[in-house]
């Protein structure tokens, strides 16, 4: 079997022609057959099937089920992403060091002479 897409639109003439997607033109209250080819092409290219496109669209109305294979059609879309889990590091300080650096002379800002002169 294939899907049907009927389009149908409450704010344009009826004559009036929408391209959907890459499967063609169709006029407003009309509907589109969709082979298997296309609806191939159309995961490709968009990385989700045809039902998640049109899922919540009130313009377009999908009947019909998929020509592709549930095997096809998980090996067409992109794979799930995955959650990355956070990697939890414990920070290390070292103050052994701090003692050991020399300290610097004050600067002119901070009441020091003017090594400049």
């Amino acid at each position: 079997m294939s899907y049907t897409l009927k389009f149908e639109h409450p704010h344009f003439d009826p004559d009036a022609e929408f391209a959907i997607a890459n499967f063609g033109v169709v006029k407003n209250g009309g509907s589109l057959e969709l082979d298997e080819e296309a609806e191939r092409v159309f995961v490709m290219e968009r990385g989700l099937s045809v039902e998640d496109a049109f899922k919540g669209d009130t313009t377009m109305q999908l009947s019909g089920s998929s020509s592709l294979s549930p095997d096809e059609l998980k090996s067409l879309l992109p794979p799930p992403e995955e959650e990355e889990t956070p990697v939890l590091t414990t920070a290390t300080t070292t103050t052994a060091n701090v003692a050991q650096q020399p300290e610097l002379p004050p600067s002119q800002d901070e009441g020091g002479e003017n090594l400049d002169a």
